[in-house]
């Protein structure tokens, strides 16, 4: 399942070359940060995910280490200073933080990666297999998650997506969790010193079709310090090993069409509705959606179908459980000539893969259905 594909935040593109980087240094753990006196401890930890990361970093943000740190600037259309350094880092307080360190709220697939002083033991931390160019990091690395608002009991288990990490998961949204021993002195932002690391990266999720984090709740995310060493069997500090993520209330974002816009027949008949989440949906159930057309009535729920949108219907895989598609059912079409107002209802009770509900009186707009002047 491709969580959010239509809307792919930078953080994903970012995540993904790393994920592609971690394949390449699968076979051998080079020697970058050397073993250095006293314990392993965190030095940063950055957060890919929050709203409004995407315009402020660009796609391309792993492609310049400026945007994990140093103090340089760049100059906006007004000619304005603005900072290059644009990734959040949730160790960052007091001055030397800027206000997208500790955003108000992230989105559901938020990824931490925890970057290290030195480098660390890759074999107690994770399994490779040298030949299939495969990495699988053990599940003890983390501990279980724990959320502020306990979730319903039918939700499905909140934990850090540790499946193995191969050519295929790897450039997918359901990237599981691995280390990377690859990196340097990263804070100064200097060119060479790219990616951050040593560091672990953390998604959240089953592997298949659960990925990130509840919605609108304060989950606790935590290294288990005992199990992470360096090359000296030294053991990781308890410094910056656990933060609270706040994450957005589940919500309808947007649809197409839009309310107020005007299509005509074949548009409703041929490209339906699609509604956008910000969070991806247990399941996409035509009885949640209350379809009303103006000099006909609400219409049965067997008058439509609902589904997820899918690159390939016959592959579930490729399913969109953000994004729902509403087609009119077979024999069910608008007449070429119709004319009139479409309302859609959502309803209360939505809910998205973690079992939080849309709340309040769910949401409702509408848009108008003319004929083109040829059909009249």
């Amino acid at each position: 399942m491709a969580h959010g594909r239509v809307r792919l935040l930078p953080s994903t593109a970012v995540l993904t070359a790393f994920g592609a980087a971690a394949l390449l240094v699968a076979a051998c753990e080079p020697d970058h940060p050397r073993d250095v006196p006293g314990p392993p401890h965190v030095i940063a930890v950055y957060a890919f995910g929050d709203p409004e990361f995407g315009d402020r970093c660009g796609l391309f943000a792993n492609a310049d280490p400026r945007v994990y740190g140093g103090n340089f600037v760049q100059r906006d259309a007004m000619q304005n200073e603005v900072p290059i350094r644009c990734v959040p880092d949730l160790t960052r307080t007091g001055s030397d933080a800027m206000a997208f360190d500790h955003p108000a709220e992230f989105t559901y697939n938020v990824q931490l990666q925890w970057v290290f002083n030195e480098l660390l033991d890759g074999d107690k931390i994770e399994m490779q297999d040298n030949v299939a160019l495969t990495s699988k990091l053990n599940s003890n690395v983390f501990a279980t998650p724990s959320t502020a608002t306990p979730l319903p009991s039918t939700a499905p288990a909140l934990s850090a997506n540790t499946v193995e990490l191969n050519a295929s998961t790897g450039a997918t949204l359901l990237q599981p969790s691995y280390y990377n021993s690859a990196g340097a002195d990263f804070k100064q932002g200097i060119y060479g010193t790219f990616p951050p690391g040593p560091g672990i990266f953390m998604t959240i999720g089953n592997g298949t079709s659960v990925v990130g984090l509840p919605s609108g709740n304060m989950t606790q995310l935590c290294l288990v310090p005992d199990n992470i060493v360096d090359t000296s069997n030294t053991k990781l500090t308890t410094e910056n090993n656990c933060f609270t993520i706040p994450t957005q209330a589940f919500t309808f974002d947007s649809s197409t069409p839009a309310d107020g816009d005007t299509v005509t027949p074949d548009d409703v008949n041929g490209s339906g509705v699609t509604l956008v989440f910000n969070a991806p949906l247990a399941a996409a159930n035509a009885a949640n959606f209350t379809i009303n057309v103006q000099g006909v009535g609400t219409l049965p729920p067997t008058a439509y179908t609902a589904d997820f949108a899918c690159d390939d219907p016959t592959d579930r895989s490729t399913c969109d459980q953000t994004t729902v598609l509403i087609l009119p059912a077979t024999g069910a079409m608008l007449p070429a000539t119709y004319a009139g107002t479409i309302t859609v209802t959502l309803a209360a009770g939505i809910i998205e893969q973690y079992g939080v509900q849309l709340g309040g009186t769910g949401a409702t707009f509408a848009f108008a259905v003319a004929a083109p002047t040829d059909a009249l």
